[in-house]
């Protein structure tokens, strides 16, 4: 967060962190860590001495740009999928609170939980049983509250 305030104006209150991934390490020592983060709208930027350009750009055309090679092997696991979030009628007033939000899952990457319109594509539920090892892209996507809602999350009565 230190390097997007420095360098494009972007303030860690601005953003909620929802996870980071290690996209190169070199020989020389630095790291480059990339940070996936929700905004509640498009943040304007600023450019530093060190930026020579910066924009938003939608996550479907990121990998039609001419990316650093570390971070376009990484982009996959970093995009974050567009998921229907179904809840039972009692936990609506909660959701309009936290979505839409990104959450990471393992062995996945990023979804981005939403609620908007009818439910098209990839859905999710919540669960309070113990999650399956292994969730394929083409099953319902099984979460826990806690995944779902910050801080604590409410008592979840499922089967």
């Amino acid at each position: 967060m230190r390097e997007a305030w420095e360098e494009v104006g972007i303030e860690p209150g601005q953003v909620v962190i929802r996870g980071e991934r290690v996209t190169t390490r070199a020989l020389g020592g630095w790291i480059f860590t990339t940070v996936v983060a929700d905004a509640r709208s498009e943040l304007p930027v600023r450019l530093d001495h060190e930026t020579e350009a910066a924009r938003w750009v939608p996550e479907e055309d990121v990998a039609a740009l001419p990316l650093h090679p570390d971070f376009a092997r990484a982009w996959p696991l970093l995009r974050a999928r567009p998921v229907y979030l179904v809840l039972d009628n009692g936990f609506r007033p909660l959701a309009e609170q936290v979505l839409p939000r990104t959450v990471e899952v393992a062995g996945q990457g990023f979804v981005w939980l939403h609620r908007s319109g009818e439910p098209t594509g990839r859905t999710a539920r919540l669960t309070a049983r113990p999650l399956p090892f292994h969730q394929r892209p083409e099953d319902e996507l099984l979460l826990h509250a806690d995944q779902v809602f910050p801080g604590r999350p409410p008592r979840l009565d499922l089967e």
